[in-house]
This record gives C-alpha cells, sequence and structure tokens, in this order.
C-alpha cells in the first residue's frame, strides 16, 4: 500500500502528521515527567533505606 500512495500528497500528509505527533507525544512525556518529578521529589531524596516505601511508589 505504501508503494502506491508514496510520492503523493496524501503520503506527504500522512508523513507529516506522524512526525508532528511523535514531537507532540515526546512533549507530553516531558511535561508529564518534569511534573512527577516536581510532586515526589521529596520521596526520592530519603537518605536512609529504613524510610523507603514501596507503597509510595505504587
Amino acid at each position: 500500500m505504501i508503494q502506491k500512495i508514496y510520492g503523493t500528497e496524501l503520503f506527504s500528509l500522512l508523513k507529516n502528521s506522524i512526525q508532528n505527533s511523535s514531537q507532540r507525544i515526546a512533549e507530553l512525556l516531558d511535561n508529564s515527567l518534569s511534573s512527577q518529578t516536581n510532586t515526589s521529589s521529596s520521596v526520592m531524596q530519603k537518605d536512609e533505606v529504613n524510610d523507603f516505601d514501596i507503597n509510595e511508589f505504587i
């Protein structure tokens, strides 16, 4: 099927939408990870093993 639409306007539109979607997904993941890091930073900074509670990560 790709061979049939290769070089057409439809192929170009599909290719561009996939690239734009990939970039948007990456941005959303970056934002999501940044907000998770900020909210859980106090949990991640625990120094002692005795303070570790796996339930905080579930």
